[in-house]
């Protein structure tokens, strides 16, 4: 294997990484969303962070190799529109996701301190709109990932 396919490679295990973290976020939403009572929702929710755990890595092998690739092929990041576009977006999905994950944060204090009875007042709305953030998010993340993997197979403007 040369170089540009280990790096073809590590980019596609690395971008599935992202795909499988977003439709398990879907899943565990609607789990979050069933669940009974404050300490099941808890247990999800701590779910859903091990598994937000992996979006570092694979943040990083996509960035990594995805310049790999560019500099294999001797792009550079204004040589072709879709590939500026493609960067663009997923840097916004990453950003995206960093900010989501620092109020994953403070949605599980919230959540365990429901679940304990400790919570101050209004808590319930508060996470009330913290819930409806979680659904908006997996919405714009699956809108990236999939325009994203469109631009990747389809390419506009390269011929």
């Amino acid at each position: 294997m040369d170089t540009t396919q280990l790096a073809m490679f590590f980019h596609l295990i690395g971008f599935g990484l992202l795909a499988t973290m977003n439709v398990s976020g879907w899943l565990l939403n609607a789990q979050y969303r069933k669940a009974a009572d404050y300490k099941s929702k808890l247990i999800v929710l701590s779910s859903a962070r091990a598994i937000g755990l992996l979006s570092p890595l694979a943040i990083g092998i996509v960035l990594l190799t995805g310049i790999a690739n560019m500099m294999v092929r001797g792009l550079g990041f204004t040589t072709e529109v879709w590939l500026e576009i493609k960067v663009i977006l997923f840097l916004i999905a990453a950003t995206n996701g960093v900010l989501f994950a620092i109020r994953s944060k403070k949605r599980g204090g919230l959540v365990a301190q429901l679940a304990q009875g400790s919570a101050p007042g209004g808590s319930e709305a508060t996470l009330a709109s913290m819930d409806r953030l979680a659904s908006v998010f997996n919405i714009v993340q699956s809108v990236l990932l999939i325009s994203i993997l469109i631009l990747t197979v389809w390419k506009p403007g390269r011929f």
